[in-house]
């Protein structure tokens, strides 16, 4: 699994990566 890091600081499994940023 890719690593989805948001600025949020959770890993959720979002189709975008960082798409809160």
């Amino acid at each position: 699994m890719e690593a989805f890091t948001t600025h949020k600081g959770i890993g959720v499994p979002l189709r975008r990566s960082n798409v809160d940023t």
